[in-house]
């Protein structure tokens, strides 16, 4: 119902009515749920290539917080070492960016070649050189560091959503 009450010189009132509807908690809270589930990282399996260790550790821990399921290494060859002891194929492969020359790339794609298929994968740089925030030949996304926690986080989710090809049986 709608109410006006008005006097002259004193102002108008005026109300509405409406009876009481049930909470629906379902429809409430779910596009919130649907958000979350796409920012779940937890379980994610992440190769971890990066020869400075405070940095490999940094980001070990950030990617824990986030409970991914980490395996670091300093280099590829330490990756390839750990690669038989590995429970199912990776999520994300993580390598460090060299901008004098191609060895993040290159560690990226022995890796997929190792699992035969292409695993989402960026690349993390010391420094922004000038020029394309990706790499031109493979359309790798760098990020530099010091990495921005939000920006990282949503670059994977990204990653693991836009572009997650299904591991071979």
């Amino acid at each position: 119902s709608v109410l006006l009450r008005s006097r002259v010189g004193q102002g108008s009132v005026f109300s509405v009515s409406v009876a009481r509807g049930r909470l629906d908690e379902q429809t409430l809270f779910e596009p919130a749920r649907r958000i979350a589930a796409h920012f779940d990282l937890r379980g994610r399996l992440v190769l971890l290539i990066q020869g400075d260790l405070a940095v490999r550790e940094e980001l070990t821990q950030l990617l824990r917080g986030w409970s991914c399921e980490i395996v670091g290494a300093g280099s590829l060859s330490e990756m390839l070492g750990m690669l038989s002891g590995l429970p199912r194929a990776p999520d994300l492969i993580m390598a460090e960016h060299d901008p004098d020359g191609d060895s993040g790339t290159a560690v990226v794609e022995l890796l997929r070649n190792e699992f035969n298929f292409e695993v989402p994968a960026l690349l993390i740089g010391a420094t922004a050189p000038a020029g394309a925030p990706a790499d031109a030949r493979n359309a790798l996304p760098v990020l530099y560091r010091p990495c921005n926690a939000g920006r990282l986080r949503t670059l994977i989710n990204n990653l693991l959503h836009v572009r997650a090809p299904a591991a071979p049986v």
